[in-house]
């Protein structure tokens, strides 16, 4: 069976971001066409876990130690789906890969993944808990949304938080930004209605509209030390609903 993949966006964080894995990996999916394997369980091609099949109803399942990128929407849509065990080695997850997962509460992010892209756990409802290693460089705008995730540290070598990263995470409490975040996109935290912490860096240069927006319960804005030539602090409290 031939399929046509659309490499578009993993060509865009390679523009962006210069992660020179990609280059690696780009080079074996570089042709319109590529041959799929079925598994049983999954289809596969080559290093790319492509779907996982819909006549398969598993609340568990482990991913091959094989597989270096999870496909666009390769999980979309299985409700039944609790647990998932990704593998050590493990470079991309793709653009909503887990999307409208709704039971699934456990997933582990290997050290090796170095980007999440758009959408990846949009709507996933019951996923609670979530470490991000430091290694990612990249996380696409809204893969979080309107999940129940309560604490989020954010990479360090992930310079920017996209837009509606974590919109309507209504169980989020805490956020840690780490130094080497440089901006905060568009509605990135909206809706968080139970945030009360957050920490600002010294490195953050943009906060994009309405990041904040629709926090009333916000009781600690930490800002890392910034001179008055570096930034305009002041003008950081017009995000938030409660300043």
């Amino acid at each position: 069976m031939k399929k046509y993949i659309d490499i578009m966006e993993t060509i865009d964080i390679i523009i962006r971001m210069k992660i020179k894995p990609f280059f690696l990996i780009l080079f074996g999916l570089f042709s319109v066409y590529i041959t799929f394997a079925d598994t049983g369980l999954f289809t596969i091609s080559g290093d790319v876990l492509v779907r996982v099949n819909r006549n398969w109803s598993e609340k568990k399942i482990i991913v091959p130690n094989n597989i270096k990128i999870i496909a666009e929407g390769a999980f979309a849509g299985r409700q039944y789906l609790e647990e998932v065990v990704l593998p050590d080695g493990l470079l991309v997850i793709g653009g909503g890969a887990f999307f409208q997962c709704t039971a699934l509460r456990t997933i582990n992010i290997p050290k090796t993944v170095i980007a999440i892209q758009s959408g990846a756990f949009d709507c996933c409802e019951n996923l609670r808990n979530i470490i991000l290693p430091e290694n990612i460089q990249y996380i696409g705008d809204y893969a979080f949304r309107h999940t129940r995730i309560e604490n989020i540290i954010w990479p360090k070598n992930a310079k920017y938080i996209e837009n509606m990263t974590f919109n309507k995470c209504s169980n989020l409490r805490n956020v840690t930004i780490p130094d080497g975040v440089e901006s905060i996109g568009e509605k990135a935290f909206s809706e968080c209605i139970n945030l009360e912490n957050i920490n600002i860096p010294k490195t953050l240069l943009y906060i994009d509209d309405m990041a904040f927006v629709g926090n009333k319960k916000i009781k600690d804005i930490i800002i890392s030390q910034w001179s008055n030539e570096e930034r305009e602090i002041y003008r950081l409290f017009e995000y938030f609903d409660n300043r």
